[in-house]
């Protein structure tokens, strides 16, 4: 600490403070550091560990609805307003697929109906329960 001296009187602080007050601020902020650190690393460890609960969560929903989730890609051998077939990519053999009215149908991007599909075009199909036509995607694009 530099030191002022006044005329004839002796050397004075510049600090009114004294030093063991430094020390207490100094030691105060390492502990709210060591703090705030703490409480990151517990946080970001809480973050993982609920993630990963999600993650096992989703993945039990899944297992348990992975029979309404399946889709087939072929070609339309037939279509009528009560089903379709289609040469299936995926098993080598012809499939038929119910229709009903909540079967939802799209030609390239536009909502349409069944009526609009030919034979010949690929189609992209979710089925639901009971081998039911859920969605029908024909698209131009689809390649088979």
């Amino acid at each position: 600490m530099p030191a002022i001296k006044r005329k004839n009187d002796a050397p004075v602080s510049v600090s009114s403070r004294p030093t063991g007050h430094r020390i207490s601020i100094r030691l105060s902020m390492l502990l709210s550091g060591v703090l705030l650190i703490v409480l990151i690393v517990v946080s970001f460890y809480g973050g993982v560990i609920y993630q990963r609960s999600q993650q096992t969560y989703h993945a039990n929903n899944l297992k348990a609805t992975k029979s309404s989730r399946r889709f087939a890609l072929g070609m339309v051998v037939y279509v009528s307003p009560a089903s379709i077939t289609i040469d299936s990519e995926r098993t080598g053999n012809a499939q038929e697929l119910k229709i009903n009215g909540s079967t939802l149908v799209s030609i390239d991007g536009s909502p349409s109906g069944v009526a609009q599909i030919k034979a010949g075009e690929i189609a992209l199909i979710r089925i639901s329960h009971n081998s039911t036509a859920a969605v029908i995607l024909v698209n131009s694009n689809f390649t088979y």
